[in-house]
């Protein structure tokens, strides 16, 4: 009998994010997650060319400054292509 100890991160370490988790939080597809990193709306950390994360402090900024943009908000930005002036500060 075998036991295994299931690899817990330490309470200071952030879990990160994929582009499905963030489409998930967010409630629009991983195709729009990608559109506002092109636009750089929001801003992943690329560990190399085809892994790329979130950090979940960046994506909760990025949803508080659409829900505080006077007639902004989640369901219409996907659409508003070029039109943001709110990109996220670099931390």
């Amino acid at each position: 009998m075998s036991t295994h100890t299931r690899f817990q991160l330490p309470s200071n370490i952030e879990p990160l994010l994929t582009y499905a988790d963030v489409a998930h939080l967010l409630g629009v597809t991983p195709r729009t997650i990608q559109r506002y990193v092109k636009e750089g709306w929001l801003r992943p950390r690329r560990f190399s060319r085809r892994t790329v994360r979130f950090r979940r402090a960046d994506v909760e900024r990025f949803f508080d400054q659409v829900k505080n943009s006077p007639g902004q908000n989640i369901e219409t930005h996907h659409h508003m292509a070029g039109q943001l002036s709110l990109p996220l500060s670099k931390s």
